[in-house]
């Protein structure tokens, strides 16, 4: 998802492991081996009903991420941990 809240693609897993939760990071997009400017991308894996949950998810990510001034690339957020 690009900054302005664009999606840029959402993926179906069949089955995932129970040891995966949901993690995000901001990446740079390349074209050709060149950084693209101004490209940055939110990269997400999250556990949704469908494309349009797991949209809804991740745009919510990107404003909270955005309010807390952590949207740079290389900015990480870890996997939760669970109980």
């Amino acid at each position: 998802m690009g900054r302005d809240g664009t999606a840029i693609a959402a993926e179906k897993r069949s089955s995932v492991k129970m040891s995966e939760s949901p993690s995000f990071g901001v990446w740079e997009r390349y074209d050709r081996g060149e950084s693209v400017p101004d490209s940055e991308y939110l990269q997400g894996f999250v556990l949704a009903r469908d494309a349009e949950h797991a949209i809804k998810i991740t745009n919510e990510k990107r404003a909270q991420i955005i309010a807390e001034n952590n949207w740079h690339v290389g900015y990480q957020e870890p996997p939760s941990e669970e109980p």
